[in-house]
């Protein structure tokens, strides 16, 4: 059995926010960390279909699953297949974190996956 000091040294993900590609505006799926997180990093990856270009995915936390902040933390991935791009935000530990795609995608589509320590 793990405790909760396990849980926070050992960290999370990858977990999939939008895991089957999107090119549309909107939030992706909640993850519910299982304690919060004081590091989150997002990775958006391109190329699930086609070539992406012009979109932009923006991370968003929340304390209650409710209430979203942004993050100013935003990734693209546009212009190749199997493009990545990934960024941490480390200024405010959350128990819930998710992608919103502020800015549609054009020619293809992403994943967006994080990662919680």
């Amino acid at each position: 059995m793990s405790s909760v000091y396990d849980n926070q040294l050992k960290g999370e993900g990858p977990i999939g926010s939008i895991p089957s590609g999107t090119s549309a505006t909107g939030p992706g799926a909640t993850i519910a960390w299982v304690v919060p997180r004081m590091n989150h990093t997002m990775y958006t990856v391109s190329g699930a279909t086609g070539v992406p270009a012009g979109g932009v995915v923006a991370m968003e936390i929340s304390p209650d699953g409710q209430k979203w902040v942004t993050t100013g933390i935003t990734g693209t991935a546009s212009g190749v297949t199997g493009g990545v791009s990934y960024a941490t935000y480390s200024s405010a530990a959350a128990k819930y974190v998710r992608a919103n795609v502020t800015t549609a995608f054009t020619g293809g589509t992403v994943a967006v996956y994080f990662y919680g320590v």
